[in-house]
C-alpha cells in the first residue's frame, strides 16, 4: 500500500509536467522575461542570453534597435538542437510554422545542426490588440476515443469517452483580462482539489511554455492544473482535470499533446 501511494504521488507530479513525455528536441531552457540595464543593446542582450538581434525585435515586435533602461524584454524560450530533429520537428512542437521558425531566427535555408541554438517562442500579436472572446473559434486535433466539444461560447471541453473525469476545459479570456486576477481566482479554485503549486520552471512538455503562469493542485484521488497562455494572440485559459491513478500514463499525455494543436481564430 505504501508502495502505492509513493507511485501514485509521483505519478502525480509527473503527469502535472509531463517531464520525461517530451525528450530531445523539447529539451529546452526558458528565459522569460529581462529588465533592460543602462548601457544595454539588443546586441549585449542577444549574446548573453544565446539569442538573435531579430529574435528579440520579432518578439517583442521592435520596429528598431533602440531600446530604454528599466522596460522589459520578452526573451523567448530557447532550446538546442538534439541530432535527428527538423525544423519541421522543432516547428510542430512549438506550434510554429518552419516559416515562422526561420524568420524569428533570421535562418536562410531549412539546414539546421546538432548543438545549435533556436528561439522558439512565437510573437503574440502587440499588446493592445482586442477581439469578442465569444466569437473566437477554438480548434484542435481530436484524436480517437476523444471528444472536444463547444460548451457555450468561448468555452470547450476536451474529454476522454470511456472515463469522464479525465477532460480539459479551454476558456476564451477577453482581450483585456487581469491576468493578476486570472491567476488569484485559479489558485482559489485549485483550492478544493489539494495544496496549489505554482510551477515556474520550464523544461517541461511544449505545450506549458510561455504560458502566463501554471498552476498544479492534487489530492489522493485527482490533479488539476490551471495554464494561461496566449495562443494566436488570443488568452486562454485551460483547466486539465486527471485521476490519479497508473491509467493515467496512458490518458493525460494524449490530452496534453492535443491541447499542444489549439488554434484560437
Amino acid at each position: 500500500m505504501k508502495k502505492k501511494t509513493i507511485k501514485l504521488t509521483v505519478l502525480s507530479i509527473g503527469l502535472a509536467s509531463l517531464l520525461g513525455f517530451s525528450q530531445g528536441v523539447y529539451a529546452g531552457t526558458a528565459n522569460d522575461v529581462y529588465k533592460i540595464q543602462k548601457g544595454d543593446t539588443l546586441y549585449s542582450i542577444a549574446k548573453r542570453y544565446n539569442t538573435t538581434v531579430a529574435a528579440l525585435k520579432e518578439i517583442n515586435h521592435l520596429g528598431s534597435n533602440l531600446i530604454i533602461a528599466g522596460k522589459t524584454l520578452k526573451l523567448g524560450t530557447i532550446i538546442t538542437v538534439k541530432k535527428g530533429d527538423t525544423l519541421s520537428k522543432i516547428a510542430r512542437a512549438y506550434g510554429l510554422t518552419v516559416s515562422e521558425l526561420k524568420k524569428i531566427n533570421s535562418l536562410k535555408s531549412d539546414k539546421i545542426y546538432p548543438g545549435q541554438k533556436l528561439v522558439v517562442a512565437k510573437a503574440g500579436k502587440p499588446a493592445g490588440s482586442s477581439y469578442d472572446a465569444a466569437k473566437i473559434a477554438v480548434t484542435l486535433k481530436v484524436k480517437s476515443g476523444y471528444s472536444f466539444d463547444k460548451e457555450e461560447p468561448g468555452k470547450y471541453i476536451l474529454q476522454y469517452k470511456k472515463d469522464g473525469t479525465y477532460f480539459a476545459r479551454i476558456e476564451v479570456l477577453d482581450a483585456k483580462a487581469n491576468v493578476a486576477a486570472v491567476k488569484k481566482n485559479a489558485a482559489e479554485y485549485l483550492k478544493s482539489t489539494g495544496k496549489v503549486i505554482e510551477i515556474k520552471k520550464q523544461n517541461y512538455h511544449p505545450f506549458y511554455r510561455n504560458a502566463e503562469f501554471y498552476l498544479h493542485a492534487s489530492n489522493s484521488k485527482a490533479s488539476q492544473n490551471v495554464v494561461v497562455k496566449r495562443v494566436n494572440g488570443k488568452l486562454l485559459k485551460f483547466t486539465i482535470h486527471f485521476a490519479n491513478k497508473e491509467e493515467s500514463e496512458g490518458i493525460t499525455p494524449y490530452i496534453i499533446e492535443m491541447l499542444q494543436t489549439t488554434t484560437a481564430k
